[in-house]
């Protein structure tokens, strides 16, 4: 599956993020970490989809069409580029970051 470069992004952030959480045998992190990166995922699976329409739309000269589809796809990925990590653990220190 190819993903649109935000989408890679966050992947590679999450991934970054699972392996320091398993070195630091932060399991529970991990497997979070592991379950955000399937939600990205999914995320850029719909973004492929609306790409496709877009383009479909395009064909078909439907601009205004395609001008909604991209709107929606604006907004999907500033979801994905909006999202927050945070870790709340019991005792722990609370970590937030943007994921960049």
């Amino acid at each position: 599956m190819q993903y649109d470069v935000s989408t890679v992004d966050k992947l590679r952030y999450l991934e970054e993020a699972k392996r320091q959480a398993v070195a630091a045998q932060d399991f529970e992190w991990a497997l979070r970490l592991r379950q955000m990166s399937e939600v990205v995922k999914g995320i850029g699976v719909r973004l492929n989809g609306l790409e496709a329409k877009k383009r479909e739309a395009l064909e078909r000269y439907d601009f205004a069409g395609a001008h909604r589809i991209k709107e929606e796809i604006d907004g999907v990925r500033n979801m994905v580029m909006n999202m927050r990590v945070e870790k709340h653990g019991s005792g722990r220190d609370t970590r937030s970051s943007k994921m960049s």
